[in-house]
């Protein structure tokens, strides 16, 4: 397939129709016609995922939303295209990606003023904040660092504790002569 980029998104070119007449077609299936692509970037792929996103809103830097994955690497996006970005960038749906431990930065509300990271809560409890976010968040300009400090101090906490607990029960386990499990 032919795609086309045209106002930093990527359309499939209906090859049947000239150049400058064409046909294109989103992602959604939406269809626009009497296009002239004459001059624009066009490119051979499978599919959208395929694509190179850069430079779109899709993935751009330049944007203060987006996802943070768990090695601290920003994607930056516009602040309305955090789902799309999911499916056509990384692959995967919105739940997928929370669950592959990526921080969400978003506007905190519809004035678009404060940028908050939004840590998921699944199976009952915040997503482990990775050391590489929790350094990249102190430096970023975003609204709640209170609270991403409270969340990655807390698991920090119960790390150390289960660590304790662990290291407790094996040398008791030593120290009678029970064998050890794990």
């Amino acid at each position: 397939m032919l795609f086309v980029k045209i106002d930093n998104f990527w359309y499939e070119y209906d090859e049947n129709t000239p150049i400058n007449d064409a046909i294109v077609w989103n992602a959604y299936g939406g269809r626009m016609s009497g296009m002239d692509l004459t001059g624009l970037e066009m490119v051979e792929a499978e599919d959208y995922h395929e694509l190179d996103w850069r430079g779109t809103e899709l993935l751009d830097d330049k944007y203060l939303t987006g996802w943070l994955d768990k090695e601290g690497n920003f994607y930056g996006c516009d602040y309305r295209n955090h789902k799309d970005q999911a499916k056509f960038v990384h692959n995967l749906s919105e739940e997928e990606i929370e669950r592959e431990l990526f921080i969400k930065l978003s506007y905190e509300d519809r004035m678009r003023v404060n940028v908050i990271a939004r840590v998921p809560y699944l199976d009952g409890k915040h997503n482990e904040i990775s050391n590489h976010q929790y350094q990249f968040l102190k430096k970023f300009p975003i609204a709640n660092f209170d609270e991403i400090d409270y969340i990655y101090r807390r698991q920090l906490q119960e790390k150390a504790v289960k660590a304790s607990e662990e290291q407790a029960k094996k040398k008791k386990s030593n120290d009678d002569g029970t064998p050890t499990m794990g």
